[in-house]
């Protein structure tokens, strides 16, 4: 996650509370939209290009990347609230009720200054007070990353 979504330690991760209802909006039992659901880890393709199915191509990845244990929504892009072009790429944002936000965790190489505007965006915003802010350590004898949470009623 952090080397791929996280531009090598140097951005960060939002956690949400999955249980929360923004989650779970499925408008019927066949509705592939608005609703939290696990990826799928398959080295065969989960269709034929006969019987291509978009959300089976949206949810479905190789094997080699299970260890990401990655959760996706379906949300059409016409929903974007904002569209930008950031190095020739398009990136969609969504809105999100910020009580669905649980907590912000830096990475490990994150420059101070976006810890100084988070922190200051997370006390001068009362929605947002309860979001947890941490930044993750690298341990390199273990070669994995660290992140430590602030204990429930601190």
């Amino acid at each position: 996650m952090w080397a791929h979504y996280a531009d090598s330690y140097t951005g960060l991760v939002l956690c949400f509370d999955e249980q929360h209802e923004f989650f779970n909006r499925r408008r019927s039992e066949n509705d592939e939209f608005y609703f939290v659901r696990r990826v799928v880890y398959s080295d065969r393709p989960a269709v034929s290009m006969a019987t291509l199915d978009g959300d089976a191509l949206l949810v479905t990845k190789g094997t080699k990347w299970a260890y990401e244990r990655e959760w996706r929504m379906l949300v059409p892009l016409k929903d974007a609230k904002r569209s930008l072009l950031i190095r020739g790429d398009a990136v969609h944002l969504f809105a999100f009720p910020p009580d669905a936000l649980k907590g912000i965790i830096l990475g490990a190489h994150a420059v101070v200054a976006i810890e100084t505007s988070l922190q200051s965006l997370l006390r001068d915003r009362p929605a947002l007070r309860h979001v947890y802010l941490s930044r993750a350590m690298l341990d390199l004898d273990t070669r994995s990353v660290k992140v430590s949470w602030p204990s429930v009623g601190e």
